[in-house]
């Protein structure tokens, strides 16, 4: 049901006061192997073309308002065994900084927000049906979410960042064929995930190259209490990414995320250029 997220979750630091930040995220994703699946295993050929997109806006610096529809639509898609659905769920959220440079507590080595928020279904087939030939993207569920962001500053140019999100699914109706019943109680999802970014600024001070490597792990205890055949989900992944600011307001990067092993979701590789641009930034 399941394929990846994006590399990186994104870091503990917010966009400054009054300052929007756009982030423009085109994706492709192919499968090279197979992983078990209730009743047999992974569908054989998984390939994805989607974009996505992230809004976040600060009226302070301690306080941003986040709308991400990353991986979001996808506008192209060939699956071997049956369909792919078409788009991922929407995540809002207010992310507020308790300690870092701009939070509420000042600190120049630890940088700690969380972002409460909501996730809204979108897309998904409408018919139980089709339960054996579709792989979704998503959990296509509402579901109350709560983000954790803490970094840990080495030095100028490195910092570790440990991200946690959970997300909880009040039982509910929905058309998510993969589920295989319209009533479904799905209970939580769960991601923790380290990353290590490498910041280098050039000489020409409006430059800097950045560079980060991630582990990440997902998984969903309970897939439907109210299906017998269901037990759960599970996902380990490595990533890596590489890129360039130019200068305060814009930068650029190539990220790549690889299956490491799983169940009850699609191991896809996914490739994706991040473009980040800041309307305000001083």
């Amino acid at each position: 049901m399941l394929v990846m997220g994006t590399a990186f979750a994104e870091e503990a630091a917010l966009v400054p006061d009054h300052a929007l930040r756009i982030t423009l995220v085109p994706s492709f994703g192919y499968q090279i192997q197979e992983w078990e699946w209730e009743g047999g295993v992974s569908s054989e050929k998984v390939m994805l073309a989607s974009v996505g997109i992230g809004l976040e806006y600060g009226p302070a610096d301690w306080i941003n308002f986040q709308l991400f529809w990353i991986q979001g639509y996808n506008v192209y898609s060939e699956i071997a065994d049956g369909d792919y659905g078409s788009m991922t769920d929407l995540f809002l959220g207010v992310k507020i900084g308790l300690w870092g440079e701009s939070a509420l507590i000042q600190s120049e080595k630890i940088r700690f927000s969380f972002a409460p928020g909501i996730k809204v279904p979108l897309g998904g087939f409408n018919t139980v049906d089709q339960a054996d030939t579709v792989r979704e993207p998503d959990q296509h569920l509402w579901g109350s979410a709560l983000r954790l962001y803490i970094d840990y500053v080495i030095n100028p140019l490195f910092f570790v960042n440990v991200y946690l999100e959970g997300i909880y699914y009040p039982k509910q109706w929905t058309y998510n064929p993969a589920y295989k019943t319209h009533l479904v109680n799905h209970l939580v999802d769960i991601t923790p995930e380290i990353e290590v970014h490498f910041r280098y600024p050039l000489q020409n001070k409006n430059i800097a190259l950045k560079a980060g490597l991630s582990a990440s792990f997902f998984i969903a205890p309970i897939m439907n209490s109210n299906d017998d055949d269901a037990t759960s989900q599970y996902r380990f992944c490595g990533g890596a990414y590489f890129g360039a600011e130019f200068g305060p307001s814009f930068d650029l990067m190539v990220s790549y995320l690889f299956p490491v092993a799983g169940k009850n979701t699609e191991p896809v590789h996914l490739a994706s250029l991040v473009a980040r641009y800041t309307i305000g930034k001083k």
